[in-house]
């Protein structure tokens, strides 16, 4: 019996001795590749890169002078009944020839852009805009601008 007994405890040791090196081998190798990975590679150095220990001299400071700010006119005077608004559609606006969605495209307007909103559609579904203050005229669809003033 006790011979039975030494048999299964020589077994079982060693089956957990046997567990232990490869939990063992296996922290050790996760250890190394997890090192290997989380160190940054050599910085490149390229032809145009300042040589170690060399003085790189600062800029000159800007002078002291200050430039005037440029004078810019006063905008014109807007048709009665016009008014400055800013696009308020994220995706933009497609710039018509006329206030229907068959119209000719003109061209665009951007998001946060400003226009100068002419007039509406008899209908009010579209607004006359121009870009700028020289800019192209075409129509919009109405409540996609925010009046500025």
């Amino acid at each position: 019996m006790w011979k039975l007994l030494r048999g299964l405890v020589s077994l079982i040791s060693g089956i957990a001795i046997a567990i232990a090196f490869l939990a063992a081998g296996g922290v050790i190798a996760v250890r190394y590749i997890v090192t290997q990975i989380a160190t940054a590679p050599p910085r490149p150095s390229f032809a145009n890169d300042p040589k170690p220990g060399a003085v790189v001299t600062p800029p000159p400071p800007p002078s002291s002078a200050v430039a005037p700010a440029p004078v810019l006119p006063p905008p014109s005077p807007l048709p009665p009944g016009a008014y400055r608004a800013r696009v308020t559609q994220p995706i933009g606006l497609v710039l018509r020839s006329t206030p229907n969605r068959s119209g000719a495209r003109l061209g665009s307007v951007d998001y946060n852009d400003r226009v100068i909103v002419l007039g509406d559609s008899p209908d009010r579904r579209w607004q006359r805009v121009r870009l700028g203050e020289s800019g192209p005229e075409g129509w919009v669809r109405s409540g996609n601008t925010r009046r500025l003033d």
